[in-house]
């Protein structure tokens, strides 16, 4: 996997176990990089290129931009859309077919029930739609973190196996988290075969799985 950037020379190349740092010492160059990377991402059309085996990749789909963490919301309209379509496909499957369809026959007859005592004339859907269902027991991604690491290793885990996102870039995500609760992050990420760039503006200590590509503020590129 490969990310190009019109103003930069250097091509990002990610490989498994490791960690891309890209380090933009101007202020102006940085946030020209996240804003131009958030619009793409949004939009389709921009200054990166990702490619996989020279094949071009689409960002939207491939890759997540996370610039402020305590903001990530693990039960966002994609996910839990994606959640649902999945677990109603189970409820429709073989092994739970006729349990749904018996579900439905109850709740059916009871709200047929609870009409008859009024003396409207009431009507009910002849299809009990699961997706109601679901939604009514506000069903969604456990959320409850201990703390910031947690709650971004979930949200990383959860993208990458239910929206197949596999390319996720932090801005300055040292300044959230300690050297040691990065190698927890890294860590779990390389288990699942997940990429990861930090694009930050600071220096700082690097781990040895970090590989650093820097831009001083003359845009000299030193990698």
């Amino acid at each position: 996997m490969k990310l190009a950037y019109k103003d930069m020379e250097h091509v990002i190349e990610f490989h498994e176990n490791q960690v891309e740092i890209l380090l933009l010492e101007s202020q102006d160059c940085f946030s020209k990089f996240i804003e131009e990377l958030y619009l793409q991402i949004q939009n389709g059309a921009g200054p990166f290129v990702f490619s996989e085996e020279n094949c071009e990749i689409n960002v939207s789909k491939w890759v997540n931009l996370i610039i402020e963490p305590f903001t990530l919301n693990i039960n966002s309209k994609p996910i839990l859309s994606k959640v649902m379509a999945n677990v109603k496909l189970n409820a429709l499957g073989e092994n739970h077919y006729l349990r749904t369809l018996e579900m439905k026959g109850l709740i059916k007859s009871y709200i047929m029930q609870l009409t008859d005592v009024e003396h409207w004339e009431l009507s009910v859907s002849e299809n009990v739609d699961l997706d109601m269902i679901f939604k009514s027991v506000n069903l969604k991604i456990f959320d409850d973190y201990i703390s910031l690491l947690e709650k971004i290793v979930s949200y990383v885990i959860s993208v990458n196996d239910i929206l197949g996102i596999n390319i996720f870039i932090f801005t300055n995500l040292n300044t959230y988290l300690s050297m040691e609760e990065l190698s927890q992050l890294y860590t779990e990420c390389f288990y699942r075969k997940i990429f990861l760039l930090l694009v930050e503006n600071n220096l700082r200590e690097y781990l040895p799985c970090e590989n650093v590509c820097v831009i001083d503020k003359e845009l000299c590129e030193i990698y």
